[in-house]
């Protein structure tokens, strides 16, 4: 991580997929956000990782579930972009398991005794992003047009 970033950042980039992983994963977050009415502000990909930015009280309006798939999904959007790369799931599930941390930590934080699991959670969130992959991929290709150059906001 770059000592220089502020703010909370919870995406690191897979240095293996260079921006299209971490594209894909960023443009999982703000899909499953927009599905659930609320307004993506943004996206920042950079060499330092990645954030998908939300009006606080879309969150905080939200069911317990839905805060939870969204970190979910950034995962599982990345996996799929492996294996779209030749991966095998298991491949890509172990090499994505490292930049997904921060979003597993705060899932964690956020399913602290609600019965939720990362894991449990897996199938759903593996089914969004399969039917959302078209709006995901068109999001990520501007994202890794506009984001690797500049590192602004897609």
């Amino acid at each position: 991580r770059d000592r220089d970033v502020t703010g909370v950042q919870t995406c690191a980039l897979p240095i293996y997929a260079e921006w299209n992983g971490q594209a894909r994963h960023e443009a999982s977050h703000a899909r499953y956000g927009r599905n659930r009415g609320w307004n993506p502000l943004g996206i920042f990909v950079s060499d330092s990782g990645g954030l998908t930015g939300f009006a606080d009280e879309d969150e905080a309006k939200a069911p317990i579930e839905d805060r939870l798939m969204i970190c979910r999904v950034g995962q599982e959007g990345e996996i799929d972009y492996l294996i779209s790369q030749g991966f095998s799931r298991r491949e890509a599930k172990k090499m994505t398991d490292g930049p997904a941390a921060g979003d597993r930590r705060q899932f964690e934080r956020l399913a602290k005794g609600t019965g939720y699991t990362w894991d449990g959670m897996e199938k759903d969130a593996r089914n969004f992003v399969k039917k959302h992959a078209y709006e995901i991929e068109k999001t990520a290709r501007r994202l890794k047009k506009k984001g690797k150059d500049s590192g602004k906001w897609a």
